[in-house]
C-alpha cells in the first residue's frame, strides 16, 4: 500500500521551496540564495526575489551563472 502522507508532506515540501527561500532572503538580508539538497532535487536552484527562479544543472554551470549575474549587477566592470 502507499504511504500517501509521505506523498503529501514531498509535495508540500516542493512547492513550498521557493517561499522559504524568500524567507531565507528576507532574514538574511540577501539578494538571492542557492537551493539545493533533497528537496530541489540534483540540480541547484537560484531564487531571486521577485525573479523566476533558475535551475541550474552543476556546480560548474553555477559558477558560470554567478559570473554572469554578477556582472550584470555590477555598476563597473568586473574583472
Amino acid at each position: 500500500m502507499i504511504d500517501l502522507s509521505k506523498i503529501f508532506r514531498f509535495v508540500a515540501i516542493f512547492y513550498n521551496r521557493e517561499k522559504v527561500a524568500g524567507r531565507q532572503i528576507a532574514e538574511c538580508h540577501t539578494d538571492a540564495c542557492v537551493v539545493n539538497g533533497a528537496t530541489w532535487g540534483a540540480d541547484f536552484g537560484f531564487v531571486e526575489t521577485g525573479r523566476a527562479t533558475v535551475s541550474i544543472a552543476d556546480k560548474a554551470a553555477l559558477a558560470a551563472f554567478f559570473s554572469d549575474w554578477l556582472r550584470s549587477a555590477s555598476p563597473r566592470p568586473v574583472r
